[in-house]
């Protein structure tokens, strides 16, 4: 399975959807469509369960364990 796009790694964020249209210059109903699709590819029902669910299967890195990671190298 791909890595998640833009708009599936802000709703893992906790972005809600007019923030990530905003940002992303889409509209919210794109942005629920993309969101929709991640769930739907990890077969879950909730942003929660789908937050849980992605850094579990490698498909993303939560902001704050990326900042962790990167502090560790230097």
């Amino acid at each position: 399975m791909h890595l998640l796009l833009a708009a599936g790694c802000a709703a893992l964020d906790g972005w809600q959807n007019n923030q990530m249209a905003g940002a992303l210059f889409i509209t919210e109903r794109t942005v629920a469509a993309h969101v929709e699709h991640v769930m739907a590819k990890l077969d879950t029902a909730t942003r929660t369960r789908t937050a849980v669910r992605a850094p579990r299967q490698g498909l993303y890195v939560p902001r704050a364990l990326s900042r962790l990671g990167s502090a560790a190298a230097a």
